[in-house]
C-alpha cells in the first residue's frame, strides 16, 4: 500500500522533472489552460497580454519570472497526483491556513517557493 508520503515524494520528483523538461511555452500554455490567462498573470505579475506573448514564444519573460512559471507549473503538477484541475485551480486561489491565509497565487507571486511547495505537500498528505 502506497503512503501519502510516498505519494509526496514520488508527485515532487516527478512534477520537478516535468518542470526542468518542459519548454517555457509550454508550460505557460499549461498554466493558462489550468488555472487561466488571469491568475496566470496574477502569479507572474503582469498583464494577460503579456503572458500570450510569452505562451506563443514572441516574448521571454525575465529570469525570476521564468522560475515562477516552472515553480507554479511544477507545484500544479505535483498536486495533480491526487486531485482534479478544477480543486487545484481553487487551491491556488484560496486563503491557505499552510501560507498564514495568504493564498498561493500571492505567495508565489512574492516568491515564497519553499512556502508553497510546503502547503502543498501537506494539502496532499490530507491537511
Amino acid at each position: 500500500m502506497t503512503s501519502n508520503r510516498q505519494i509526496v515524494t514520488s508527485s515532487r520528483t516527478t512534477a520537478h522533472r516535468k518542470s526542468v523538461e518542459n519548454s517555457l511555452p509550454d508550460i505557460i500554455g499549461f498554466l493558462v489552460d489550468h488555472l487561466g490567462k488571469v491568475l496566470t498573470s496574477e502569479i507572474a505579475g503582469v498583464s494577460p497580454q503579456t503572458v500570450d506573448r510569452w505562451r506563443t514564444g514572441t516574448q521571454q519573460p525575465a529570469v525570476g519570472i521564468e522560475r515562477r512559471m516552472r515553480e507554479s507549473y511544477a507545484i500544479f503538477v505535483k498536486l495533480s497526483v491526487k486531485d482534479a484541475s478544477a480543486t487545484i485551480r481553487a487551491w491556488f486561489m484560496g486563503m491557505n491556513p499552510q501560507l498564514d491565509d495568504v493564498s498561493p497565487v500571492e505567495a508565489l507571486r512574492q516568491d515564497e517557493f519553499r512556502d508553497v511547495a510546503a502547503a502543498a505537500d501537506a494539502f496532499l498528505m490530507g491537511g
